[in-house]
């Protein structure tokens, strides 16, 4: 078995294997970076943070408060507009958005704004032009029957979706969901099936994994 060394901040100390992949390695660290830069845009400080965003962008109610928050993000927006049921499908400004800093656009609705079933969109307004779009973040969208467009709905059932079967038992060990013929060997090579199945089934059907 090939010794392994410990993994550092610079690029292949960790396996010498891939030293001639280096371009190639070395444009997507690149290219990686440049991506998480992108995300992580003023306001947020993790790709954790980014990555839960639902938490915070869409249409959420408050229970403890009976109200509701929207937020979206459009920095190139000049005007966000709700519209949906419970406007008739028009433009009113009871249910226009504040333009935050970040370019995040939000707005608190009292609780009796919006019920559950109810169909909406955003309207916006940007330089040169303006149309309607479905929310970044949303927990259910349907389709229109007749005009095949979509709208995004509220999603807030007075009894909430109870699960019909138990939550599985965690099992006492990991469970093997996949493995590899040609990379599930010691060796510094590419496994062949033989291999495979003379010296690796064997090995996890005695580890009793399932």
């Amino acid at each position: 078995m090939i010794p392994r060394l410990l993994n550092k901040p610079e690029l292949l100390t960790a396996d010498p294997y891939l030293n001639e992949f280096q371009p190639s390695l070395q444009q997507r660290k690149t290219l990686a970076a440049a991506m998480e830069k992108l995300l992580l845009s003023p306001g947020v400080d993790s790709l954790a943070a980014f990555a839960a965003g639902h938490e915070f962008f869409g249409l959420h109610y408050d229970c403890e408060n009976d109200s509701w928050h929207f937020a979206e993000y459009a920095p190139h927006a000049e005007k966000v507009t709700l519209i949906g049921d419970f406007s008739d499908w028009q433009i009113r400004d009871e249910f226009s958005l504040k333009r935050e800093k970040y370019g995040i656009w939000e707005r608190k609705f009292p609780g009796s704004t919006f019920k559950h079933g109810m169909h909406y969109l955003m309207h916006v307004v940007w330089h040169g032009g303006e149309g309607t779009r479905i929310p970044s973040h949303v927990r259910y969208v349907v389709q229109d029957e007749n005009t095949k467009l979509f709208s995004a709905q509220v999603w807030q059932p007075q009894k909430p979706y109870e699960f019909k079967n138990p939550i599985p038992p965690k099992p006492d060990a990991p469970l093997i969901y996949e493995s590899h013929v040609g990379m599930a060997q010691e060796e510094a090579k590419v496994g062949s099936f033989r291999e495979y199945i003379r010296k690796i089934l064997p090995r996890i059907a005695q580890s009793g994994y399932n």
